[in-house]
């Protein structure tokens, strides 16, 4: 990994998990960097917010890529630095795909319930016209024989 602080983590990994902590050591440093924040206030505010193990060297060892995170710390972490600290991991992007593969399937479900609502009203509005039609014949057909 590289010290510059670019935007982008651009890895020679496959995209398999393993180099999930690569990038999200990546991350973590480029967030805090962007935010001209030590790793030591780093720790401190990881400390304010629970995570009271955070020290200096737990900050370099999650840069570094020696040390993997919960999913606690991930979370508090995202909140501190104000950005993914997941982003361009193989796990993000599978979460990704998962989630728009629900929200499809969602959708789907819901259009299929719309459709099947327009089914039932455009029935109901069939019956009622026939009904009209009926009700609307007996009366016309009572005015014809008057005329006669």
């Amino acid at each position: 990994m590289s010290d510059d602080d670019n935007d982008f983590y651009f890895g020679y990994g496959e995209g398999k998990d393993d180099d999930d902590s690569e990038v999200v050591a990546f991350n973590v440093a480029r967030l805090r960097k962007r935010l001209d924040m030590s790793q030591t206030a780093l720790a401190e505010a990881m400390q304010e917010a629970g995570q009271t193990h955070w020290r200096q060297n737990t900050v370099s060892r999650v840069e570094t890529g020696k040390q993997a995170l919960s999913f606690g710390e991930v979370r508090v972490l995202t909140d501190i630095l104000g950005g993914d600290v997941m982003a361009g991991t193989f796990f993000s992007k599978s979460l990704r795909k998962s989630a728009r593969g629900l929200q499809r399937a969602v959708v789907a479900r819901r259009l299929k319930q719309a459709d099947d609502a327009l089914s039932q009203a455009l029935t109901d509005i069939r019956e009622l016209r026939g009904h009209f039609d009926d009700k609307y014949r007996e009366a016309h057909r009572g005015e014809h024989h008057q005329e006669d």
